[in-house]
């Protein structure tokens, strides 16, 4: 697939039927806040924004008792890509993966897809830490988001189907207490937007995003219908979205792509009387 390396966003409203919610199609559901997300003990991350939160974290002490650490760990049935700290039942790591890699089945025998009642101790992976040796005073960051912007991977179910996504983080580093005694993470990180696969079981790669296509002023060129048109990719296929205000949380897949067979492709949606927004993205 060719990506488009210009991205506009073009809102159209309109009096069109609205759209059912559709998972078959291979589109990418993409969330930025309008300011990073600080961490902190007890926050949870609904990526899908209904409500229900599937990613939460923690702050505490660890063995030995200067080190410290924030973890996280899925929610329900989410699971987390970790790999283990050690021997088996002595923890793991949340895994920072640079964009571009497959999140998708561990095949690894050191990557591990932990859920947080997981019969050891990977349940609950380390996101960032750091600990004072006892030789000396310095401090030793830990975990792959120790100071480093990465993204995790998180496979959750959207009723009886599980799905794939990535969480992008920026770590951030430990520091001295007020009364210099102590060092601890403040604040441990930011998360900075998030997406998953709305077709189920199927791999993302990390920091993939929905390709936004430019769309031509639709027009209305017979009685009760609207026309969109765009240029298009012969052999691509394209999916229109929609959600019913532009503060709602996501956008809805309508239930059907359009492939192109042309260099520019038209298509007539039927209007009625609920009030839509729309965008084109390039499907999977």
């Amino acid at each position: 697939m060719n990506i488009c390396s210009l991205w506009l966003w073009l809102l159209l409203a309109s009096t069109l039927a609205p759209a059912g919610r559709v998972l078959a199609q291979g589109s990418i559901a993409y969330f930025r806040p309008a300011e990073p997300l600080s961490v902190s003990n007890g926050m949870r991350l609904d990526l899908q924004g209904d409500g229900t939160p599937e990613l939460q974290f923690f702050d505490g002490s660890y063995w030995p008792a200067n080190y410290f650490a924030t973890s996280a760990s899925g929610i329900g049935s989410a699971r987390l890509l970790v790999t283990p700290l050690g021997p088996r039942d002595a923890g793991s790591y949340l895994v920072g993966w640079n964009s571009g890699y497959a999140i998708g089945a561990a095949t690894n025998d050191w990557l591990f897809w932990a859920a947080q009642d997981a019969p050891n101790a990977y349940g609950s992976a380390v996101v960032f830490g750091s600990y004072i040796p006892e030789e000396g005073d310095h401090l030793v960051g830990v975990g792959d988001f120790y100071g480093n912007t990465g993204f995790m991977g998180i496979q959750f179910q959207i009723a009886s189907n599980w799905h794939f996504g990535w969480v992008q983080i920026r770590g951030g580093v430990a520091g001295l207490s007020e009364d210099g005694q102590r060092f601890f993470l403040m604040p441990p990180g930011w998360i900075l937007d998030w997406a998953y696969e709305t077709c189920p079981n199927t791999p993302i790669k990390a920091g993939a995003k929905p390709v936004m296509v430019a769309v031509a002023v639709p027009v209305v060129v017979r009685a009760g219908f609207l026309r969109l048109s765009w240029l298009s990719e012969i052999g691509n296929a394209y999916q229109v979205q929609s959600k019913p205000s532009l503060d709602a949380f996501g956008w809805t897949n309508l239930n059907f792509a359009v492939p192109a067979t042309t260099t520019h492709t038209l298509l007539d949606l039927p209007m009625t009387g609920a009030s839509q927004f729309f965008r084109i993205v390039e499907a999977d």
